[in-house]
C-alpha cells in the first residue's frame, strides 16, 4: 500500500490534469486535516468467502425490507464506533531470526476466544526496545500461536479456524494453508532446519507437517485432552508438548514415538521451553509450579514455586541459558519473574500491568524481554539489567494502526443485506467491515489514487468504485478481484450509481461528462452531455427511467434515459452540489450543497421544480443520505455536525442535531432497511447510528385453548398454524386469522411440542407427560401412528429435512424415530442435565440441543450430535446459566441459543466457536427461531415480550407487545412476513412484520414497466417497422 499524506500544495498528476491536492479536489481545502482510520490491511484469502457470503445473492434480503417505513429515523442512544476497541489479549509473540522484527498475534478473551484475530508485524529496535508497527493483518478467527521459520522468510500462524497459515514474513500475506486439523491449533513450532512444523491442537493431538508442501508427516500421539504448547529441541531430535492432562511429553522425531511422559504437575501444563543446549525442558502449570526435566532420561531435575505467578502460562530461556522467565497470573496477579533455572532462585520480579500474560519472549541477545497479555498490551523490558526489577522500555497497544493505514474515508456504502459496510479512502484502498463487530472481512486494492465513490450492485455480487485516478472499477465480491476497469473519463471520476435493476452503472467526472456503462460487461453504452464543470453527484429514480446529476455548476439536471436527453433543470443552490437522492416514489428529490442548505424538489406534474429550502447548517454541507423509506434526511457538515430532519417537513421545520465527529463529516450512508446510519469524519472514526425499534401490535389473537399454549408452528406452505396446549388439544388454524380449522384430539395430557414434516402432510405432536408422540394426517385429522410413551414428558420435537426422522428430547436423552414405522432408531445420551430444545441441521446430518436445568443455576451448553452415529460433535460452552432453546440458520452454518443468563448467542457450526452474543438482560430469552433468510431472530421472553433481532446489527429490530406472561413458543412463516407466538397467558398471537418498502416496490414497478415497454417495442418493430421513427 502507498503511504499518502494530505498537502495544501500540489501533487504530481496521476492522470490528465488532476494536479490539485487531495484536499482541494475533495473540496476540503483549508482544514487542518486529520486522518480517519478505516481499515486493517487484510489478505483476500481468509476474508473473501465470508464477505461474499454476506452479500452475494441477497439483493432484496429480508433486512432490506424489514419494517421500512416513511416514518422518521429516531436515534436510539449514542452512536457505536465501528472500529471501537474490545477487550482482548496478545496471545503469542515471536522474534525474527535476525532480531529486527516481531510477530504478534491477538484475539478475544475467554469465553469468546474463537472470535476474530489479527497478526501484527513490528519493526524492532532492540537497542531502544522500541517496536514500530509495520503491518496489521486481520483474520476471521482468533490466532493463537505464531512462529518464524529459521531463515526468517516465513511465518506460521495457527488458531481456532483449524488450520495453519504459512505467510510471507514481511507482508503477512498467506502463501499456503495446512488444513486437516480436528481442533483449533494452540501451538506450533518450526524444526531447526525449517523443513517441519509441529502442532499442538485442542483435540490433544501432536502432529508433524512438511513445511514446504503442507503434507502430513506423522501424528506423534495425543494428550487425550487439549494440548496447549509445542516446541522443538535445538537439535531437532525431540518435540515437547504440554496439555490439560497435567503432563508434558517428549516425542522422538525420528522414531515417531513418545520418548517420555513428564508427570508431576497437579494442574494443566501450558508453559514450555527448552534450554539453549537442549538438555533441559522447563514446564509451568496451573498449579503455580515450575519444573525442569532432563530431556535424555525424562527425569525431573528441579521443582520450585513460581512465587505468585499462578497459573504459569509462559516460559522462556535467555539465549545463554542462565535465566528462565516466567509469567501468567490471574485475577489478582500481574507478576513476571526471572529465575536461576538451575536452582530455582528468584532473581527479579516485576508487575507486567496485565493480569494474564500469554506471551513471553527474550530477544535474540537476551537483553530485552517481550511480554504480551490482556488489554492487547505488548511491553518491552530491559533484561540486561534486571535487578531488582527491569525497567520498562516501551509499551504499545496491539490495537493501534500502522500510520500508512490511516486515511480519510470519503465514501461509505452498505451491502444490500445490511451486514457489511464498505469504505473508500485517500490511499485508494476499499475495505469491507462486518457491521456487527467491526472486523475487516475484505479489501480491494487497485486504484492509484483516492476513492471518491462506492456502491454495491443491487444483487450484492459486485462493488463499483470511482477514483481520482480517472477510472471506475467493478469488483467481484466472491473473488475480491476487479472484473472490469472503466476507463473513459478524461479526469477524476467523482460520482457513480447503479440503476435500480443493476444493469447500468452511471459515472460522473471532473471533466463534466456522464457515462453509462453495462454493469455486467463493463462496456460503455452511452454518454450524456453533462456540463462544462465537474459532476459530483448522481442518483437514479426508483423506476430507473431518470437520472439526476449535479455538481460545481450548482444546477440539478434530470435525464430521460430512454431518450438519452435532458428533461429538466432545477436551479437554486448557490454552491457546489454534493449529494442527491430520489424519494422512494420518485416524485421528489433531495439535494445537499456547499451553500449550507439541504433542499427538497418537487418532480411531480405541474409543480416540477418547486423547492423547499430547509433551515441551513452553519457550515458547508458535504454529505447527505436519505432513509430508504424516505422519511428522514441526514446531512453532515464541515464542522462535524449531523442533522436529522423530516423529509416531508416545511421550510421552518427543526432538525435534530448531533456532533459525532470532531472534524468535518465526509460520508453518510443508510442501511438498506433504514435501521442504521453510518457516518465518517476527520476524527479517525466511522460511527453507526441505530434507530429506535418500533413496537408492533398483533394482527390477530386466539384464546380458545384452556391453560398454557406451548407451541405454535406454521405449516410449510404458510397457510396453517398448529398450536398445542395444556388442554391436550392440537388446533389447526387459518394462518391469516388464527380461526380454528380443525381440532386434533388424542393426547391424554398437555401437548408441549409440535413439528410439521417438510411436505406439510404430517404433523408430529408430543405430550408433556408420559413421553408419547402422535403422528397426524393433516388433511384428514386422523392419527397415522404413535411412538414413545415409556418415559418422561417430551420437552421438544424436531423433524429432519427429508421428513423421515423425528427427534424428541425428554429428560437428559434425545431419541430418534423412524416416521414410517415409528420404531426407535437410536437413543443419544450424554448430557447430565435436561435437554430443553432440539433442532436438525438443514442437511439432516446434525442435531443441536439446548441443555441445562434452571433450578440449579449452573452453566448450560449447546450440544451437537452426529445423526448417523449419535456421537457428540461439539459441546458449545459459554452461557452462564441454563440454555432454553436452539435453532439453525437456513444455511446450517450458525446456531442461535438462548439462556437464563440473559444472552442470545450465535455459534459457528464448522468451528464450534462463538460468533456473537447479544445482551438481553433480565428479559430472560427463551424460544428462538431464525427468519427464512437468517437475517432476523424472533425471540420469546419471560415477561410476555416478543422481540425481533437484527442479526447483522446485533440489536433489537422491533418489540411485539400483547402477551401478558411468559412466552413459550415462536415461529416465522415460510415467507418471513409473519410470526406467531404462544404463551403462558393462554393466547396465540399473529404478527404482521413487513411489506415491501416503497423504494423496493417502486423499483419493481419501474422494472416491470420497462420490460413491458421493451416487449411492446419488439412487437411494434415486427408489425410496423417501417411506420416507427428511429430514436
Amino acid at each position: 500500500m502507498r503511504t499518502s499524506t494530505w498537502s495544501s500544495g500540489t501533487r504530481s498528476p496521476s492522470r490528465g490534469s488532476a494536479t490539485r491536492s487531495g484536499l482541494d479536489r475533495a473540496g476540503l481545502l483549508g482544514i487542518a486535516p486529520r486522518v480517519i482510520l478505516i481499515a486493517l490491511v487484510a489478505q483476500g484469502g481468509a476474508g473473501w468467502p465470508e464477505a461474499a457470503g454476506a452479500a452475494q445473492g441477497r439483493a432484496v434480503g429480508f433486512l432490506e425490507r424489514l419494517l421500512s417505513s416513511p416514518g422518521p429515523f429516531e436515534v436510539d442512544g449514542d452512536p457505536v464506533e465501528l472500529m471501537g476497541e474490545e477487550e482482548g489479549r496478545v496471545w503469542a509473540v515471536a522474534v525474527s531470526p535476525d532480531g529486527r522484527s516481531l510477530a504478534v498475534v491477538t484475539g478475544s478473551l475467554p469465553p469468546k476466544m474463537e472470535g476474530p484475530g489479527e497478526l501484527r508485524l513490528y519493526d524492532f529496535d532492540a537497542s531502544s526496545g522500541t517496536p514500530t508497527l509495520r503491518r496489521a493483518v486481520a483474520s476471521p478467527s482468533a490466532i493463537r500461536c505464531v512462529s518464524y521459520a529459521p531463515d526468517g522468510s516465513l511465518l506460521a500462524t495457527g488458531g481456532f479456524d483449524k488450520a495453519v497459515a504459512l505467510r510471507d514474513a514481511e507482508s503477512g500475506e498467506v502463501r499456503s494453508t495446512i488444513s486437516g486439523f480436528e481442533g483449533g491449533v494452540n501451538g506450533l513450532a518450526f524444526s531447526p532446519d525449517g523443513s517441519t512444523l509441529a502442532t499442538a491442537c485442542l483435540d490433544g493431538t501432536i502432529q508433524l507437517w512438511d513445511a514446504e508442501d503442507g503434507r502430513a508427516i506423522a501424528t506423534l500421539g495425543s494428550h487425550g485432552e487439549p494440548a496447549f504448547s509445542v516446541a522443538f529441541s535445538p537439535d531437532g531430535t525431540l518435540v515437547a508438548s504440554a496439555g490439560v492432562d497435567k503432563t508434558a511429553r517428549l516425542w522422538d522425531v525420528a522414531e515417531r514415538r513418545q520418548h517420555a511422559e513428564l508427570k508431576g504437575h497437579t494442574g494443566s501444563v501450558e508453559g514450555l521451553a527448552f534450554s539453549p543446549d537442549g538438555k533441559t525442558l522447563a514446564t509451568g502449570g496451573w498449579d503455580g509450579m515450575i519444573r525442569t526435566w532432563d530431556t535424555s532420561s525424562g527425569k525431573e531435575r528441579t521443582t520450585f514455586n513460581a512465587g505468585g505467578v499462578r497459573p504459569v502460562l509462559a516460559l522462556d530461556y535467555s539465549p545463554d541459558g542462565t535465566v528462565l522467565a516466567a509469567a501468567g497470573g490471574g485475577a489478582d496477579s500481574s507478576l513476571a519473574k526471572l529465575f536461576d533455572p538451575a536452582t530455582g532462585r528468584e532473581r527479579s520480579s516485576f508487575s507486567t500491568g496485565s493480569n494474564w500474560v500469554s506471551a513471553l519472549r527474550f530477544d535474540r541477545k537476551g537483553e530485552r524481554l517481550l511480554v504480551g497479555g490482556n488489554s492487547y498490551a505488548l511491553t518491552v523490558w530491559n533484561a540486561a539489567d534486571p535487578a531488582p526489577s527491569p525497567e520498562k522500555l516501551a509499551e504499545v497497544r496491539a490495537t493501534d494502526r500502522p500510520s500508512q493505514e490511516r486515511e480519510i474515508s470519503l465514501t461509505l456504502a452498505f451491502s444490500p443485506d445490511g451486514m457489511t459496510l464498505a469504505a473508500g479512502g485517500e490511499s485508494g484502498l476499499i475495505t469491507l467491515r462486518d457491521v456487527v463487530n467491526g472486523r475487516l472481512v475484505g479489501t480491494f486494492a487497485g486504484h492509484d489514487d483516492a476513492v471518491t465513490a462506492i456502491a454495491f450492485s443491487p444483487d450484492g455480487r459486485s462493488l463499483a468504485s470511482a477514483s481520482y485516478d480517472g477510472t471506475a472499477r467493478l469488483w467481484d465480491l466472491a473473488s475480491g478481484q476487479a472484473r472490469a476497469v472503466l476507463d473513459g473519463h478524461h479526469e477524476m471520476v467523482l460520482a457513480l450509481e447503479f440503476s435500480p435493476d443493476g444493469s447500468t452503472l452511471a459515472t460522473g467526472g471532473y471533466d463534466g461528462e456522464i457515462l453509462l456503462w453495462d454493469a455486467s460487461s463493463g462496456d460503455r453504452v452511452a454518454k450524456l452531455p453533462g456540463s462544462e464543470v465537474s459532476v459530483r453527484a448522481l442518483a437514479f429514480a426508483p423506476d430507473g427511467s431518470r437520472l439526476a446529476s449535479a455538481g460545481a455548476d450548482r444546477i440539478i439536471r434530470l435525464w430521460d434515459l430512454d431518450a438519452r436527453e435532458q428533461a429538466a433543470e432545477l436551479s437554486g443552490h448557490q454552491g457546489t452540489i454534493r449529494a442527491l437522492a430520489f424519494g422512494p416514489d420518485g416524485r421528489w428529490l433531495a439535494s445537499a450543497s456547499e451553500d449550507r442548505t439541504v433542499r427538497r424538489w418537487d418532480l411531480d406534474g405541474d409543480s416540477v421544480g418547486k423547492q423547499v429550502e430547509f433551515p441551513p447548517h452553519n457550515e458547508m454541507v458535504w454529505a447527505m443520505a436519505l432513509s430508504p423509506g424516505g422519511g428522514t434526511i441526514a446531512s453532515g457538515d464541515y464542522r462535524g455536525f449531523l442533522q436529522f430532519r423530516e423529509a416531508g417537513g416545511s421550510a421552518n421545520s427543526v432538525a435534530v442535531s448531533h456532533r459525532p465527529h470532531e472534524g468535518g463529516i465526509t460520508a453518510l450512508a443508510f442501511s438498506p432497511g433504514g435501521r442504521m446510519l453510518a457516518s465518517a469524519g476527520f476524527d479517525q472514526k466511522i460511527k453507526l447510528w441505530h434507530s429506535k425499534p418500533p413496537r408492533l401490535s398483533s394482527r390477530a389473537m386466539a384464546n380458545d385453548h384452556k391453560g398454557q399454549v406451548h407451541f405454535g408452528v406454521f405449516s410449510p406452505d404458510g397457510q396453517t398454524v398448529a398450536t398445542g396446549a395444556d388442554d391436550a388439544k392440537v388446533v389447526l388454524r387459518d394462518a391469516r386469522t388464527l380461526k380454528p380449522i380443525r381440532v386434533l384430539e388424542g393426547h391424554s395430557s398437555g401437548v408441549g411440542a409440535g413439528a410439521y414434516t417438510p411436505d406439510g402432510s404430517t404433523l408430529i405432536t408430543a405430550a408433556l407427560q408420559g413421553g408419547e408422540a402422535i403422528s397426524w394426517d393433516v388433511a384428514t385429522g386422523k392419527e397415522r401412528g404413535r411412538f414413545g410413551g415409556d418415559g418422561p414428558g417430551i420437552a421438544a420435537i424436531a423433524v429432519s429435512s427429508d421428513g423421515k426422522t423425528a427427534a424428541t428430547a425428554a429428560g437428559r436423552t434425545v431419541r430418534l424415530w423412524d416416521l414410517d414405522t415409528f420404531a426407535e432408531l437410536r437413543t443419544i445420551d450424554g448430557p447430565k442435565e435436561p435437554v430443553k430444545s432440539v433442532r436438525f441441521s438443514p442437511d439432516g446430518r446434525l442435531i443441536a440441543g439446548a441443555v441445562g436445568d434452571w433450578r440449579f443455576g449452573r452453566p448450560g451448553a449447546v450440544w451437537i450430535w452426529d445423526v448417523e452415529t449419535g456421537e457428540v460433535r461439539a459441546n458449545l460452552i459459554g452461557h452462564g446459566r441454563h440454555c432454553w432453546a436452539v435453532d439453525f440458520t437456513p444455511d446450517g452454518k450458525t446456531i442461535a441459543s438462548t439462556s437464563g443468563d440473559g444472552t442470545i448467542r450465535l455459534w459457528d457450526v464448522a468451528s464450534a466457536s462463538l460468533r456473537a452474543a447479544f445482551e438481553v438482560g433480565d428479559a430472560n430469552p427463551r424460544p428462538v427461531r431464525f427468519s427464512p433468510d437468517g437475517g432476523l431472530l424472533v425471540v420469546g421472553h419471560g415477561k410476555g415480550e416478543v422481540t425481533l433481532w437484527d442479526v447483522a446489527a446485533g440489536r433489537r429490530a422491533a418489540a411485539l407487545s400483547g402477551h401478558e406472561d411468559l412466552i413459550l413458543g415462536v415461529d416465522f412463516s415460510p415467507d418471513g412476513e409473519r410470526a406467531v407466538s404462544t404463551g403462558k397467558d393462554g393466547t396465540v398471537r399473529l404478527w404482521e412484520l413487513r411489506g415491501p418498502s416503497p423504494s423496493f416496490g417502486q423499483a419493481l414497478r419501474g422494472l416491470a414497466r420497462r420490460v413491458l415497454d421493451a416487449a411492446r417495442g419488439d412487437e411494434e418493430e415486427g408489425d410496423n417497422k417501417e411506420d416507427r421513427p428511429d430514436r
